[in-house]
């Protein structure tokens, strides 16, 4: 893969960003990570209850805090938010055929 054509793969994407984690050991990252699953969950049933943008944006947010948390899992086991990017598109090959029913 030359540059180029992987500098225009990663221009089309969302930037994905590993923050500082030297102090975090895993084992409190993937604490964390448990944390903000919990408030996607819950984030998720208020908007069920109640369709508002306020709590339309809340599931975002969560999402988002989430997938960071997720993030921060894999930068502690070596894997950074670059590799992650990189291999987006063995993601979309995956889910193409894939049902759900």
């Amino acid at each position: 893969c030359n540059q180029f054509v992987l500098k225009s793969i990663l221009n089309k994407m969302i930037k994905l960003k590993n923050i500082d984690l030297s102090t975090v050991t895993l084992c409190s990252q993937i604490k964390k990570s448990q944390e903000e699953d919990c408030e996607l969950w819950e984030a998720i049933q208020e908007f069920e209850n109640n369709k508002t943008l306020i709590n339309r944006n809340h599931v975002i947010e969560e999402f988002w805090d989430r997938m960071q948390a997720d993030l921060g899992v894999l930068y502690k086991l070596g894997i950074s938010a670059y590799d992650v990017m990189l291999d987006y598109d063995k993601h979309l090959e995956k889910i193409k055929n894939r049902p759900r029913g």
